[in-house]
């Protein structure tokens, strides 16, 4: 369980990759239709947030459920410019490297790089510390709520939602244009833990550390409780 769940994480990284005799950077795509994986996916608000970062505005956003699906249409060129997923990612480039370009997202994860001469060593250590233990509860939690037999199927569902709306592949202030899904962030401790690094290694906006305590002492409050209330039900059981 543990190496399919590492494999899990490791494919839960996204890429913009575009048609390389059509576009070159992000400006280029000022004007032209993408596709990503749905209305109101986090796909969707990466490549929002980008645009949003780089000044430029989309003529068409289409929807095309499934990675694989965008990629195969990468190939067929049906599609220019889209959002991938590591594996489908890996596949294009393979069948065809010199027909595509992967756009990069650094500057939207972490403009202008990190500063670790400020940096608040012991604050990282403390939202990476309240980080683990959160998350330690909520594998407890769907551990105990989830038959044995099912737990792989309840990560692949649970997984990807928790890592789109958990503020990694964007500023949590980034989202202002994006008022609802800012919102839908808050409830994520893992916003809290990415926001918290932020403010620990960075001198971007971010949300108050407050805020950031707050967040992931109710997120261990919460979890903490109901995964030990699960745990004894199952051990009772």
């Amino acid at each position: 369980m543990p190496i399919r769940f590492f494999y899990q994480v490791s494919t839960l990284q996204f890429f913009p990759v575009v048609a390389k005799d059509t576009y070159k950077t992000w400006k280029d795509l000022d004007g032209q239709e993408i596709a990503v994986q749905g209305r109101g996916s986090g796909t969707e608000a990466i490549m929002v947030l980008a645009a949003k970062q780089h000044g430029i505005k989309y003529k068409s956003i289409s929807y095309v459920p499934g990675s694989q699906v965008r990629g195969l249409a990468l190939l067929k060129g049906t599609i220019k410019a889209t959002i991938l997923d590591a594996p489908n990612k890996s596949y294009v480039m393979k069948e065809a490297p010199d027909k595509f370009l992967i756009l990069p997202l650094g500057e939207l994860i972490l403009p202008g790089g990190i500063n670790l001469d400020s940096a608040n060593w012991i604050g990282l250590i403390a939202v990476w510390l309240a980080g683990s233990i959160a998350g330690a509860a909520m594998g407890l939690l769907l551990g105990t709520a989830v038959p044995p037999n099912r737990i792989s199927v309840a990560f692949a569902i649970v997984l990807t939602p928790l890592i789109f709306t958990g503020a990694t592949f964007y500023p949590w202030q980034a989202l202002s244009d994006l008022r609802w899904f800012q919102v839908l962030t808050l409830f994520n401790p893992l916003t809290y833990v990415s926001e918290g690094s932020r403010a620990a290694l960075t001198t971007l906006p971010h949300l108050g550390t407050g805020w950031i305590a707050l967040g992931l002492a109710v997120s261990l409050v919460v979890f903490g409780g109901l995964g030990l209330r699960g745990f004894v039900r199952r051990a009772v059981d």
